[in-house]
């Protein structure tokens, strides 16, 4: 019986961890990053260009273009051929503009 209490008493002894007085801590988790807002003022600009040269047909189909081309509601003297087959019309231009403005965030839960 003392021979089983002593194997009880070293297992315990030798199954208990160490605790050592200089233990190293963890550091403290970073801030975390602040939370992003989108209140202030914006401003932008843009340009932009196109150009087209399309083919127009004339047609019989469509009075409104017969009467435009053929010169019958401007007047006389203002065109009175009518236009051909494959007249063109070339276009191009520029457009451009500019924005600004100022958003306002009103909680940071949004």
């Amino acid at each position: 019986m003392k021979k089983l209490a002593i194997i009880i008493t070293l297992a315990g002894l030798i199954g208990t961890p160490a605790s050592a007085a200089d233990m190293a801590v963890k550091a403290p988790p970073p801030a975390p990053a602040p939370v992003p807002t989108w209140t202030g003022f914006y401003g932008g600009i843009q340009f932009g260009g196109g150009w087209s040269d399309e083919a127009v047909n004339y047609s019989a189909n469509d009075p409104i273009a017969a009467l435009l081309l053929n010169g019958a509601l401007l007047g006389p003297g203002t065109g009175e051929q009518p236009a051909p087959n494959g007249y063109r019309i070339p276009q191009s231009g520029a457009v451009g503009g500019f924005e600004t403005g100022y958003n306002w965030q009103a909680a940071s839960n949004w």
